[in-house]
């Protein structure tokens, strides 16, 4: 079991998925706090058994200006990291550059219609957080969190891929080695 999530300033989700793809849980941040978020998150790293193998973040791309958005999320990765840490988990979290989980499902350039695509194709929808009682600017953030959980699903589909390739002590060893070249 895997936990992945999109993670960004506003509006993030997150899927759980076993070995085979399925959707045990998701949620998402819009309308919680950000320490009900974080706490969302790392929830199943204290409370499951059998606890998750990895918690796969979405990082920020490569080349991105340090922006009081780019803030916002590094200051969200840090509490996650902390949280994982408290846990005594951190050795499971691995930060995935966007452009790697999208070249591996083929999304890379095709935007937010192509995730959906590729998504709906693998057997999976995002709930639908749009109804009738939502309007103005909270249907655009239900829109724009429908399309976090397709992102998350394929965060989650790109490590269980690679899991299935490789041993998570490997896998996991690799993919921190690929972190720590970027410094």
């Amino acid at each position: 079991m895997i936990v992945a999530v999109d993670l960004a300033a506003k509006y993030s989700a997150f899927c759980v998925l076993g070995s085979d793809n399925t959707v045990i849980d998701q949620d998402h941040s819009w309308q919680k706090s950000e320490s009900e978020w974080v706490d969302r998150i790392v929830a199943r790293f204290y409370e499951s058994d059998p606890l998750p193998s990895v918690l796969a973040i979405e990082d920020l791309p490569h080349g991105v200006g340090y922006k009081k958005i780019v803030k916002e999320v590094c200051r969200i990765q840090g509490r996650i990291y902390q949280s994982m840490l408290n846990a005594g988990e951190e050795d499971k979290v691995v930060f995935i550059p966007p452009q790697v989980w999208q070249i591996h499902n083929k999304t890379y350039r095709k935007g937010i219609v192509g995730e959906a695509e590729v998504a709906a194709s693998l057997g999976y929808v995002p709930p639908s957080l749009l109804n009738k009682d939502i309007h103005g600017k909270d249907r655009i953030a239900a829109r724009k969190t429908e399309t976090d959980y397709v992102a998350a699903y394929l965060i989650g589909r790109y490590v269980n891929d690679k899991l299935s390739e490789h041993s998570l002590t490997d896998w996991l060893e690799n993919e921190k080695r690929v972190q720590r070249y970027g410094e």
